[in-house]
């Protein structure tokens, strides 16, 4: 569960402005230039490295006004031995995102269902092409029901919810200072016997992305955090 709620958070962390032939579908707060990459590094609450994770746009695409854009993520932990490799999809119309939750399902959850029956509904995470205070963003819902001859097994169902822009500060980081809007919401996962809240809140500046990301439990208390390091364009 807890990797899964990492990947939630992959297609956050990242947005770049545009620099491709594309760039007037997608002008908002996503990357659209083919081969760019970004870094990120992880802490927890007392400021120990747990992991890193670099990001690069691999392919777009284009059908009917609709800009289909593929991220390729490595995840690495502590000490730089790769945890996960996945591809990400999320489409782009007039600089609105959509992220579709199902999409964000690692490869190593999928082969370990490959031999059952999966149902999966599911609601976009949307990103307007711009952002202000105060602004609410509308919520993401995925629900993935697991059987095997025709018995269901497991049940997850995972919200996205109190999506909302808190104000305007700026974040510096080694890679630089950013004017960014800060973004908070919760998740909560529900899988029967186990069940899990999380806020977290999300600094991203138009043109570059997530600059700082923040976790915390569900009394409010910072558990970790990733920053910037990188970009490479």
């Amino acid at each position: 569960m807890k990797k899964f709620i990492l990947l939630l958070a992959v297609p956050l962390v990242m947005a770049f402005s545009a620099a491709d032939s594309s760039n007037s579908l997608c002008e908002g707060f996503m990357p659209v230039q083919k081969g760019i990459t970004i870094e990120y590094k992880d802490y927890n609450a007392k400021d120990k490295l747990t992991g890193s994770q670099i990001t690069t746009v691999k392919d777009l695409s284009e059908a009917d006004g609709i800009l289909t854009v593929t991220l390729h993520a490595i995840i690495k932990d502590e000490k730089d031995k790769l945890v996960s490799e996945d591809d990400f999809i999320f489409t782009c119309q007039n600089g609105e995102i959509k992220i579709d939750m199902q999409a964000m399902m690692n490869n190593q959850m999928a082969n370990g269902m490959e031999d059952m029956e999966v149902t999966i509904s599911q609601t976009n995470l949307i990103y307007p092409a711009t952002l202000s205070e105060g602004q609410s963003l509308p919520d993401g819902q995925m629900t993935m029901t697991v059987s095997s001859s025709g018995m269901q097994i497991m049940q997850m169902i995972i919200d996205v919810v109190n999506r909302k822009v808190e104000k305007q500060e700026t974040i510096t980081t080694e890679a630089g200072s950013f004017p960014c809007y800060k973004l908070t919401q919760t998740t909560k996962s529900d899988m029967g016997m186990m069940k899990m809240e999380t806020t977290s809140a999300d600094w991203m500046s138009m043109g570059v992305g997530v600059v700082r990301s923040e976790q915390y439990n569900k009394n409010g208390e910072l558990e970790s955090y990733r920053l910037l390091t990188k970009i490479t364009r």
